[in-house]
């Protein structure tokens, strides 16, 4: 019975003894977890919603809550760092909210910075004109970002940001949506 129970705690025991001893320490850890989010960007903002710029038309009032992480550049293309990005704008009023992903060219020139993406979203918006709604026609719309700013520290920004949803007149409804604000960025 002992040696059933000894054999058993073994067992149970090694596995974890072994996966402690080649984790290492709590900093080895924490120093993995920094180096695997260097290059990375939390990006959080505060726009006016579905401003009328290009769709020239508002139908949806309020502000929209962006929140953005961009990751680590991984190529560069006519000067500009490529990097992609996954965020979210979230309407403060019930209006429309959607999700994207994007990839986006940055360039930086001493310390003023400028950046364009193109990407897919996925909305929650009604798809066909009612008098009060938007008409964008599809569930997934073509994102595209542009933002301006400037580079406070090394790892801090402030900028203004255009986000423009579109099907590109694909489809006969395309009113679009633009929510245009500011958003503050940290850097890891």
């Amino acid at each position: 019975m002992i040696e059933n129970l000894a054999r058993t705690t073994f067992v149970l025991a090694a596995p974890l003894f072994a996966a402690a001893l080649l984790a290492g320490s709590p900093a080895a850890a924490q120093d993995q977890f920094d180096q695997a989010l260097q290059g990375w960007e939390l990006r959080l903002g505060l726009l006016d919603h579905d401003v009328g710029i290009l769709p020239k038309r508002d139908y949806e009032d309020g502000l929209t809550i962006n929140g953005e992480l961009a990751f680590a550049p991984f190529t560069s293309w006519v000067g500009a760092s490529i990097r992609p990005a996954v965020g979210a704008s979230i309407s403060t009023e019930w209006n429309t909210n959607f999700a994207y992903a994007d990839l986006r060219g940055e360039v930086l020139w001493n310390r003023i910075f400028f950046s364009l993406g193109l990407g897919a979203a996925v909305h929650d918006s009604k798809l066909r004109t009612t008098r009060d709604t938007k008409d964008l026609g599809w569930r997934v719309l073509f994102h595209i970002p542009a933002e301006v700013g400037f580079q406070i520290t090394p790892n801090n920004r402030i900028s203004v940001y255009y986000e423009h949803l579109t099907n590109f007149g694909l489809d006969k409804d395309n009113a679009g949506l633009d929510n245009l604000g500011v958003r503050l960025s940290h850097k890891f």
